[in-house]
């Protein structure tokens, strides 16, 4: 078997677990990697375990994810503490979210950072060196003017 089928087996796990946030099966899991890469069934298993033994994937209650259950339910808090300091302004800081959360700022940065390029927003650190989360990118402008005749 090829390494190339190999690699795209775990691009298709990726993007497959990526997709399904609440968690696969390892049967949904396998039954997709099969339809994607024409790989069989026992190849894929054993690649799934190998990745689960590595620490690449993780399982809880029967299900697969692509994040350990302790990182999804800060992003999940991490999300939350956005949309409610979303709604007051569009940028607010680390510590902002840090207070919303109810955790230190060093123990969701990770999660910050990863979501914030997730929503395509943008982070910036002041002068004080607070960092700083711009809610929107900034998008040029284009006025349109018919040119008179």
């Amino acid at each position: 078997m090829s390494n190339v089928k190999r690699m795209d087996l775990w691009t298709v796990v990726q993007n497959y677990l990526e997709k399904n946030p609440a968690g696969v099966t390892a049967g949904a899991l396998i039954k997709e990697a099969m339809k994607k890469t024409g790989l069989s069934r026992a190849t894929i298993y054993e690649d799934i375990g190998r990745w689960y033994n590595q620490g690449k994937l993780y399982r809880e209650k029967g299900r697969y994810y692509s994040e350990e259950p302790s990182k999804r339910k800060l992003d999940l808090l991490v999300e939350e503490a956005f949309r409610t300091l979303k709604e007051k302004n569009d940028t607010f800081t680390l510590e902002q979210v840090a207070s919303e959360v109810g955790v230190p700022p060093s123990e969701i940065e990770a999660s910050v950072y990863r979501l914030v390029k997730k929503h395509g927003w943008e982070t910036k650190k002041t002068e004080e060196g607070d960092i700083v989360i711009t809610t929107y990118k900034y998008e040029p402008i284009f006025f349109a003017t018919k040119i008179p005749e």
